[in-house]
């Protein structure tokens, strides 16, 4: 019996995706961001932008989280094999330290179009702030491997 559950269980060790970890400060605080992701393998025929497919990210400021994808909300759309995906609307892929703010960048792909900037203090609560005000430069990349 412990040799067939053993063998259950590699599978899903194996090939389990470890999300991507981006860590850094800003104004001496700690934060990180888990993205959940893989590269697009979607159908060809779906709108969609050239972005990853991304199940969640969630945002970790000295100690308080937030799962983005709330923020971003979701969408299902198909992959090359027919299955059904579930992903966010916007990935975000960008980060900015900012006068004690933490300012996030966001693509929209998938029945959306453009940018999404999220703004949080550095007590992990998120600032309503109109995005034409953003000073984004220099940005880091949250997720540069799917890019």
């Amino acid at each position: 019996m412990k040799k067939i559950l053993f063998l259950l269980l590699i599978p899903g060790v194996c090939f389990a995706s470890e999300p991507e970890l981006f860590k850094s400060s800003c104004g001496g605080v700690s934060y990180s961001i888990k993205s959940y992701c893989h590269k697009n393998n979607l159908k060809d025929d779906q709108d969609k932008l050239d972005m990853p497919v991304c199940k969640k990210q969630i945002l970790n400021i000295n100690g308080e989280t937030q799962d983005l994808s709330i923020l971003t909300g979701a969408v299902e759309r198909l992959n090359q094999q027919g299955d059904k995906v579930k992903m966010m609307k916007f990935v975000f892929y960008g980060v900015s330290c900012k006068n004690d703010r933490i300012i996030l960048s966001g693509a929209g792909g998938c029945n959306s179009c453009g940018e999404m900037f999220k703004i949080f203090n550095l007590f992990g609560h998120v600032i309503k702030e109109r995005s034409g005000a953003l000073d984004l430069e220099p940005m880091e990349e949250v997720i540069p491997d799917l890019y």
